[in-house]
């Protein structure tokens, strides 16, 4: 080998055994991340939003990112830093005023535990817009009550849904905050009763505004809409309480009141008129017409509950919505019922007959022929069952009434009363059914035209004294 090749080896040598000798004994201090921080690419640092979607990213030239810390500072928020694996979210900015300027920090951390030592940051003014709250149309609170109310609302907020920190609602004045009840975001109904201030013989007046997370309120709304408007609370007068679902005038509700003035004495129940007209509308004894049936049905449930024994008569078409809502609860209060209607040529709805009567099926009325029987007549008698025919009188119809139908009782239930037989119709239809615990009478013929015979007021005595005890 050459001179020339003996000196090229030893200089590579000695640059092989230099660089073995600096990694061995002179390593690169680790270096600490860098941190990147940006909002939505069409996003702007002045925007003015309450809610903010911010992204980050990290990396570490000689090492891996293990996750980063972030802190708030402005407004109300609490100057902590905070871990995060993630690579964005989503901060609802809390702060007291119209306005708050906020800055984000932001730092990665490697795998060595060594974090970025300037930050990333956004620094951006916030601006609070108040919440908007209003009642839907309809949606308002009958003339007269008794004492239970419902009220249902709409909140907005223009920061977001999710920045609605609560509602307020008070009765009468919105002068004192200490009376102001707080009820949750997700919760934009409510129902009212005597506890809650809703004084019997009264009038009243309901205020409710929306809070947002920034502690900023919306004007207060009223109920009723009318500036000078109130609504009445009635006190619910006695035990027993007449629901009249009887839209034909023909003498019923005069029917029904006198013969519970006779039982109770005058002023001693009370009637409520649940019966719509067409149009939606109704008397000031009338439901709110709220957009969700379920709403509804609680108002009503929770009304008729302020009583023990309810006597319903209903027309051809009784509403059989509300009371499969409300007459289970009622009697599981330990309520007694007595029912009492017609139905119209078509009915088709017994699946919600069945979920709150002693009735398993309707059949219709027909002759030796099978033809369908349209119609009763006076005088035909109404006769008890014969477990119950030393314990009730008979009935007649006195007052034509169309489109009969039986009622088949369930198998824990009975019959209490049949049509007599007669050469127009096969055998004896059940007209009247009783539940087992003796809590539900159920009529399938108006008992107002069956009082042929002046009966109708020893039965009434009969059921709510002797058959449904003291309330």
């Amino acid at each position: 080998m050459g001179r020339f090749s003996l000196i090229w080896l030893a200089i590579i040598f000695t640059a092989l055994f230099g660089c073995s000798r600096r990694i061995a004994d002179s390593p690169y201090e680790n270096q600490p991340p860098e941190t990147h921080v940006f909002l939505d690419p069409d996003s702007s640092l002045n925007s003015t939003s309450s809610i903010q979607v911010i992204y980050w990213s990290g990396d570490d030239k000689d090492g891996l990112v293990k996750g980063f810390y972030y802190i708030w500072e402005g407004g109300a928020i609490d100057s902590e830093w905070v871990w995060t694996t993630e690579n964005s979210d989503t901060f609802h900015l809390r702060f007291l005023g119209d306005s708050a300027l906020f800055t984000f920090r932001i730092k990665a951390m490697d795998d060595d535990l060594l974090t970025d030592p300037t930050p990333a940051q956004l620094v951006f003014p916030v601006h609070n817009t108040l919440p908007e709250i209003k009642f839907p149309p309809l949606c308002d609170v009958p003339e007269t009550t008794f004492t239970v109310a419902s009220f249902f609302w709409e909140g907005h907020d223009f920061d977001g849904e999710e920045t609605i920190q609560k509602y307020q609602y008070v009765l009468e004045d919105t002068s004192n905050p200490s009376l102001y009840v707080d009820i949750l975001p997700d919760t934009t109904f409510v129902t009212l009763t005597e506890a809650d201030g809703l004084t019997p013989n009264q009038s009243h007046v309901f205020y409710v505004r929306a809070v947002d997370l920034a502690g900023a309120a919306s004007p207060f709304i009223r109920m009723p809409r009318d500036t000078n408007g109130v609504w009445y609370v009635r006190e619910p007068k006695g035990d027993y309480l007449i629901i009249d679902d009887y839209k034909t005038e023909d003498g019923s509700g005069e029917f029904y009141r006198s013969l519970l003035d006779s039982l109770v004495g005058p002023g001693n129940y009370s009637v409520w008129d649940i019966k719509r007209d067409e149009d939606g509308t109704g008397g000031p004894d009338l439901l709110p017409y709220f957009p969700y049936s379920e709403q509804i049905v609680f108002n009503f449930t929770e009304s008729i509950k302020l009583f023990d024994r309810i006597m319903w008569y209903a027309d051809d078409d009784p509403n059989l919505s509300l009371a499969k809502g409300g007459l289970p609860q009622f009697k599981a209060s330990g309520g007694k019922v007595l029912f009492t209607t017609a139905f119209s040529e078509n009915f088709t709805n017994l699946g919600n007959l069945s979920v709150f009567s002693p009735v398993d099926s309707m059949g219709t009325l027909v002759d030796s022929m099978g033809n369908r029987i349209p119609d009763i007549w006076p005088p035909a008698v109404i006769l008890p069952d014969s477990l119950y025919a030393d314990t009730f009188d008979n009935l007649m119809v006195g007052t034509f009434f169309p489109w009969p139908y039986s009622a088949i009782p369930k198998p824990s239930a009975s019959v209490l009363y049949r049509l007599q037989a007669s050469s127009r119709w096969v055998g004896q239809p059940p007209l009247a059914v009783i539940d087992a615990g003796n809590t539900f009478y159920f009529f399938s013929v108006p008992l107002h035209k069956v009082d042929g015979l002046g009966t109708v007021d020893d039965l009434l005595s009969q059921i709510f004294f002797l058959e449904f005890g003291e309330p």
